[in-house]
C-alpha cells in the first residue's frame, strides 16, 4: 500500500484517544441516590461504621486512627463511582449534617487530592457543590505553566465525569453546564482529530452543549467534518445504530436536554437542506420535529415552576415550530398544504395577544422566503417577480439585513432558469448600494467576460458609466448595504458565464478562458481573503472551475491541476465546503485514470487541509483498488462507506458487493442488480450512477399531472400574502 494511504486510514474514521477511552467506559455507571443505601459495601465497611459511635465519635477528631482508615476506604474508591456514593450516603445517613462536614473537612485535609475530594464529597447537589466544581476545572486550567496541555486535559475528563456521575440532577431536562473558559481551552487545544471523541464524550457526561460560544463552534466544526462527525452532532449517530442504541426515546431525551431550542431549529434546518424530497422522509426530520416540539414542553414546565409568565416566549417557539413545519411543505412541494398552514399560522399571531405587530413581521421573514423557495421549486418564474414586488409594499415586515440578503439569494438561484449571466449581474448590482460590488466584478475579469467578451479590467470611467446606465431590477427598500457573504451570487455568475462560453467558445479558446478567470479568482483572494470573511468558508467557486473542466472541457488532468493548486495556497484551510461533496470528490469520482502518485499527492494534500471523506471519495478509491487487482484494500475502503453510515444506492457499487460477496448494510437500496446487469468485469462501467429519470425530468413529470392545481394554489397564496 503507498505509505500515505496507510497514514489516510489512520487520519480519517478510526481515530480513538486514550483520556476520552478512559472515561468513557464508565458512562453507564450508576450511582444512587445519597440518602439510599444498596448495601453493596463490604461487610467490614459496614461492620466498621456501625461500631462508631453517633456522638463523641473520633471521626470528627484530625488524624485519629479512625478517620484515616475512613480515608483509606475512600481513596480505594475514588476510581468507582457507586462504592464511593454509598460511602457517603452511609455516612449522611449516619450522622447529623454538621457532623458530616467536619468528617468531610477532616477528609481533605489529608487527601492526595484534596481539591478533587472537596468537589465529590459535597453532600449534595447544590449552588456550593458546583463552585466547588467550577473552581476545580479553573484551578485546573491556570496550571498551564506547569502541566503539559495532555496532563490537563485528562484532569479535566477526569473532574467533569466525576462530577456527572456522583451529581445527577433528576430535574426532566436537566444537563451540566460547564463554563466557557474550559470549552477555549479544548477548543484551542485538543487536535481537530479528536472533536468526535470529545464531542462523544460531552454527549455521554450530559454536557450542555448550547450554552456559550466555545461550545457552540465545537458544533460548528462537527456540522463542517466528516460524515461521522456530521451524524454525531445532530444524533444521526445513534439514530442509524439501532443495534447498539436501540432505544429511540433516550436517544431524545438526551438530544432535547443537551441542545437549546434554536439549535434544534438549526438542525431541522439543516436536515431539510441535505435532503430531496424524495429522500426527506427517510430521514431524521419526524424525530427532530418531535424534539423541538418537546423542547417547547420543557420550557413550559420550567419557567411554569418559576412562577413566571412564559407566554410571550412560549408563542414565539411554537409559532417557530410551525415555521418548521412550512420548511417541510416547501421541500415537498406541496402548494395546497403550505398555503393551508401560513393561513393557519398568520391567524394565529394575529388573535395572539403575546404578539405585536413587530414581531409579526419579524416573525414571517422566513415563511416569505419559504414561498420565494416554493415558487422556484414549481418553475413558476413570473410569480417570483411578482411576489418580490410585492414584498417591498408589505410595510408590517420589517426590510432587515438579513431578509434582504435571503431574498436576494432567492432571486439569485431563480435566474438559473434563464442561464443568462448579464442578468444575474445586473441584478446583483442593482440590489447592492455600493460600487464596491461592480468593482469587483471587474477585479474578477467577470465585467469584462460578461459585457466586453474578454476578461481584462475595464477602466474606471466605462464601469461608471455602464453602471448609471444598467436598469435597476431591484426596489429600494430591497437594496442591501454591505457586499460581504457574496459567494452564493458570484458563483451562480461563474456557473452561468462558464455555460454560455463553453459553447460559444472554440476549446482550447475556452480552455485559455478559463484558467484566466481562475488566476484572476485566486490573486483576489490571496490579496484579500484576510479581510473579506465572504471569501473565507466557501467552496461553491472552486467546485464549479473544476466542473467545468471536467465536463465542458473533457479536461480532467486540467481539473486535477487546478485542484491541487488551489489546496497548495493558505487560504485553503479556511474554506468551508458547500454542499455534500468537496472538491475532491469531483476529482477523484471523475478521473480513475489518476496515477498512484497523484492519488497519493491528493490524499496527502486532503489531509493537510483537514478535508473529510466523502462517499464518493471513498467509492472512487474502491473502483480504483480493484483495477489496480487490490482486492484487500479495495475492500477496506468499502469498510470505510459501511462504518459511516452513507447510504449505498450506487449501482455499481452494489454489482462489486454481489461480485465479491460483501456484506451490504441494512440502508442500502435493496434493489440489486445481476453479475451480468453489473458489468463486475469492467469496474469504469460501475461509475456510471443509475440516472435514467433525471431529477429535471421528475419535476417536469410532477408539474405535467397537476398544473392547474398549482397554478390554482400559487394563485391562492399570493392572495394570502397580500392581506398581510
Amino acid at each position: 500500500m503507498i505509505p500515505s494511504l496507510q497514514r489516510h486510514t489512520v487520519w480519517t474514521m478510526y481515530r480513538t484517544c486514550n483520556y476520552y477511552r478512559q472515561y468513557s467506559s464508565l458512562v453507564d455507571t450508576t450511582v444512587p441516590k445519597n440518602n439510599i443505601i444498596n448495601n453493596n459495601l463490604p461487610e467490614d465497611f459496614t461492620r466498621w461504621l456501625e461500631n462508631i459511635p453517633l456522638t463523641n465519635n473520633s471521626l470528627v477528631i484530625q488524624h485519629s486512627t479512625e478517620i484515616l482508615q475512613l480515608n483509606n476506604w475512600i481513596e480505594q474508591n475514588l476510581s468507582n463511582f457507586e462504592q464511593l456514593a454509598e460511602i457517603k450516603s452511609s455516612l449522611l445517613n449516619k450522622f447529623h449534617l454538621k457532623t458530616y462536614k467536619l468528617i468531610q473537612k477532616n477528609l481533605i485535609e489529608i487527601s492526595n487530592d484534596p481539591n478533587y475530594l472537596k468537589v465529590l464529597l459535597q453532600p449534595y447537589i447544590s449552588t456550593i457543590q458546583y463552585q466547588s466544581f467550577i473552581n476545580y476545572l479553573e484551578d485546573t486550567i491556570s496550571q498551564r505553566g506547569s502541566k503539559s496541555p495532555q496532563e490537563i486535559n485528562n484532569g479535566l475528563y477526569k473532574m467533569i465525569h466525576s462530577q456527572s456521575m456522583m451529581f445527577k440532577s433528576n430535574k426532566p431536562g436537566a444537563s451540566l453546564v460547564l463554563p466557557n473558559s474550559v470549552h477555549k481551552w479544548f477548543y484551542d487545544n485538543l487536535p481537530k482529530s479528536s472533536t468526535f471523541q470529545h464531542y462523544m464524550f460531552l454527549i455521554e457526561n450530559n454536557i450542555f452543549l448550547s450554552n456559550c460560544q466555545h461550545s457552540r463552534l465545537f458544533t460548528e466544526r462537527l456540522l463542517q467534518g466528516s460524515e461521522l462527525e456530521l451524524q454525531l452532532v445532530t444524533f444521526n449517530y445513534f439514530l442509524l445504530r439501532p443495534d447498539i442504541y436501540p432505544n429511540i426515546e433516550i436517544i431524545k431525551q438526551k438530544f432535547v436536554t443537551l441542545h437549546n431550542f434554536y439549535d434544534i431549529y438549526h438542525i431541522i434546518n439543516l436536515t431539510i437542506k441535505r435532503n430531496k424530497k424524495e429522500t426527506l422522509s427517510e430521514s431524521s426530520l419526524s424525530f427532530y420535529l418531535q424534539a423541538l416540539l418537546q423542547k417547547i414542553v420543557y420550557y413550559k414546565d420550567a419557567t411554569s415552576l418559576t412562577g413566571k409568565s412564559n407566554g410571550r416566549q412560549l408563542s414565539i417557539q411554537f409559532v417557530k415550530f410551525v415555521i418548521q413545519l412550512l420548511a417541510v411543505t416547501t421541500k415537498l412541494e406541496s402548494t395546497t398544504l403550505f398555503k393551508s398552514v401560513l393561513q393557519s399560522l398568520i391567524l394565529f399571531m394575529k388573535k395572539n395577544t403575546y404578539i405585536d405587530d413587530k414581531t409579526f413581521g419579524k416573525l414571517l421573514h422566513r415563511p416569505m422566503i419559504h414561498i420565494l423557495q416554493l415558487l422556484r421549486a414549481k418553475g413558476d418564474q413570473d410569480a417570483i417577480f411578482t411576489f418580490v414586488a410585492n414584498l417591498g409594499e408589505l410595510s408590517k415586515i420589517p426590510k432587515s439585513h438579513t431578509y434582504k440578503k435571503m431574498i436576494m439569494n432567492e432571486l439569485i438561484l431563480s435566474l438559473r432558469y434563464f442561464n443568462d449571466p448579464k442578468l444575474i449581474c445586473q441584478m446583483l448590482v442593482s440590489s447592492k448600494k455600493y460600487k464596491k460590488t461592480s468593482q469587483l466584478l471587474n477585479e474578477l475579469g467577470l465585467w469584462g467576460s460578461i459585457f466586453h467578451s474578454n476578461c481584462k479590467k475595464v477602466p474606471d470611467s466605462i464601469l461608471t458609466q455602464e453602471i448609471e446606465n444598467m436598469p435597476n431590477l431591484v426596489s429600494n427598500s430591497l437594496r442591501i448595504d454591505m457586499i460581504q457573504n457574496m459567494s452564493l451570487s458570484l458563483s451562480e455568475i461563474y456557473k452561468s458565464l462558464f455555460s454560455t462560453k463553453s459553447v460559444m467558445m472554440q476549446r482550447d479558446e475556452y480552455r485559455e478562458f478559463l484558467v484566466k478567470l481562475y488566476l484572476n479568482y485566486i490573486k483576489y483572494i490571496e490579496n484579500n481573503y484576510t479581510s473579506h470573511n465572504f471569501w473565507k468558508s466557501d467552496t461553491r467557486i472552486i467546485k464549479y472551475f473544476l466542473s467545468s473542466a471536467m465536463s465542458h472541457l473533457q479536461d480532467k488532468d486540467l481539473a486535477y491541476g487546478l485542484l491541487m493548486d488551489f489546496y497548495s495556497k493558505p487560504f485553503a484551510k479556511k474554506m468551508r465546503n458547500k454542499g455534500k461533496d468537496c472538491p475532491f470528490s469531483i476529482v477523484l469520482y471523475g478521473h480513475m485514470s489518476l496515477t498512484t502518485t497523484q492519488v497519493n499527492k491528493a490524499l496527502e494534500l486532503m489531509e493537510q487541509n483537514g478535508i473529510p471523506l466523502t462517499f464518493k471519495i471513498c467509492s472512487s478509491m474502491v473502483f480504483r483498488y480493484l483495477n489496480w487487482h487490490e482486492i484487500d484494500i479495495a475492500r477496506s475502503w468499502y469498510n470505510k462507506i459501511v462504518y459511516s453510515k452513507f447510504p449505498i444506492s450506487h449501482d455499481g457499487l452494489i454489482g462489486v458487493c454481489q461480485k465479491y460477496n460483501w456484506e451490504l448494510p441494512p440502508n442500502s437500496v435493496t434493489k440489486l442488480l445481476s453479475i451480468k446487469e453489473a458489468h463486475v468485469g469492467s469496474v469504469s462501467n460501475m461509475m456510471v450512477e443509475n440516472n435514467k429519470i433525471t431529477e429535471e425530468d421528475m419535476d417536469s413529470l410532477l408539474l405535467d399531472d397537476n398544473t392547474h392545481e398549482t397554478r390554482e394554489g400559487i394563485e391562492e397564496l399570493m392572495t394570502l400574502v397580500k392581506q398581510i
